[in-house]
C-alpha cells in the first residue's frame, strides 16, 4: 500500500512539472487559459495538476457529457438547464452543445476566482450567479481546498488548505421562482463536493423533470447516494454508477 501511495505521489509531481512548463497554458490576469489537443480554450483558476491531467488528452466537454448525460440518452428536450456547482462552466457548455432545445440556462458557482473563469468561458446568454446553494438562505463558509476543484460548503472537504471565505447561499426554490423556470421542462445538474443533500433539500416541493447528481465519495470519504436516493425515490426513477446518479421523474 505504501509503495502504491509513493508511486502515485511521484506520478503527480511529474505530471505537475511537465504541464506547468508546457505551451498548454497561458496566464492572463491571474487566470490560466488552457489549450488542449482538441483546441478547446478554457480558463481555469490554477495551473495544471494531476486532477486536470485528462483535460489535455481528452475532449473536456465530451468527457463531461459522458459523465452526466450518458443515462439520459432518451430523446429529452429540456427548455431549462440549471448547473449547480458549475465550476468553470464545462458542464454548462456540454449541455448547450447537446440540447439545442434549451431556452434558458443558469450556471451557479460560489467561488469568486472560479466564477471569474466561468464568466469568461460561457456565452453571454447564460445567466451566471456567484452564489452558494443550500436548503435555506444565509451566509455560509466556503471551505477552500489546495486545488480549486475541491472547494466545498462541507467543512471536511478533500485537500483542505485550512481557509474559508463567506458566501451568500440561496435555494433552488428561489431560482425556480425568481427566473420563472418550469420544472416540467427542466434538467438540473448538482455537483457540490459533498453538499449535494442540502442543495436538493433546497428544492422544497419543486420536482424538476430530470436531475443528474455527482455522488462521488466526497463527504468524509462517503458517497451521498444513500441520502439522495431516500430523498428522491418516491417521485423519481433513479439509476446510478459509482460517480453519477440520474433521476427521471415518474409520470
Amino acid at each position: 500500500m505504501l509503495h502504491n501511495f509513493l508511486k502515485r505521489q511521484k506520478i503527480q509531481k511529474i505530471t505537475n512539472y511537465i504541464f506547468n512548463r508546457s505551451f498548454l497554458f497561458k496566464k492572463i490576469n491571474n487566470l490560466y487559459l488552457y489549450n488542449n489537443i482538441y483546441k478547446e480554450k478554457l480558463f481555469f483558476p490554477e495551473k495544471a495538476h494531476y486532477k486536470l491531467f485528462n483535460l489535455f488528452f481528452f475532449n473536456y466537454k465530451k468527457h463531461l457529457t459522458k459523465k452526466y448525460f450518458l443515462n439520459l440518452e432518451i430523446d429529452i428536450k429540456p427548455k431549462y438547464f440549471i448547473d449547480c456547482g458549475a465550476f468553470i462552466g464545462g458542464v454548462t457548455l456540454s449541455a448547450l452543445d447537446k440540447y439545442k432545445s434549451l431556452e434558458k440556462v443558469i450556471a451557479i458557482e460560489p467561488s469568486p476566482l472560479t466564477f471569474s473563469c466561468l464568466q469568461k468561458n460561457l456565452p453571454q446568454k447564460v445567466i451566471s450567479l456567484q452564489k452558494a446553494l443550500s436548503q435555506e438562505k444565509g451566509i455560509l463558509k466556503l471551505y477552500l481546498s489546495k486545488t480549486h476543484t475541491d472547494n466545498s460548503l462541507s467543512e471536511k472537504t478533500e485537500n483542505s488548505n485550512g481557509k474559508s471565505i463567506p458566501v451568500e447561499a440561496i435555494t433552488l426554490k428561489d431560482i425556480f421562482h425568481d427566473y420563472q423556470i418550469d420544472p416540467d421542462f427542466t434538467l438540473l445538474k448538482v455537483e457540490a463536493e459533498g453538499f449535494e443533500n442540502e442543495v436538493i433539500l433546497g428544492l422544497d416541493e419543486i420536482s424538476p423533470k430530470y436531475i443528474v447528481i455527482d455522488i462521488s465519495p466526497e463527504r468524509e470519504g462517503e458517497s451521498c447516494f444513500s441520502d439522495i436516493n431516500n430523498l428522491l425515490k418516491d417521485k423519481y426513477i433513479i439509476n446510478h454508477n459509482n460517480k453519477t446518479a440520474t433521476a427521471i421523474r415518474k409520470l
